[in-house]
């Protein structure tokens, strides 16, 4: 409970393995900016505001879409 107390929970903080051949502005994003939960998490993502808005001229290109592969209960 303790080391749960230190936990800051208004700043998540994950460990990354990006993909081979990650764009250079997706690197960026991912490992420069700072992202701001925009609230509409879903099971699978939290979205970010910040950097949608600072590269908007910006053409993302989706690469690397594996399915999801959802449980069946």
């Amino acid at each position: 409970m303790k080391e749960l107390s230190k936990v800051d929970r208004d700043m998540l903080k994950f460990e990354v393995e990006l993909v081979k051949d990650v764009p250079e502005i997706e690197r960026k994003i991912v490992l420069e900016e700072l992202h701001f939960n925009r609230g509409d998490v879903s099971e699978y993502m939290i979205r970010s505001t910040q950097s949608r808005v600072k590269y908007k001229g910006h053409k993302f290109i989706p690469f690397n879409t594996p399915d999801i592969k959802r449980e069946t209960y």
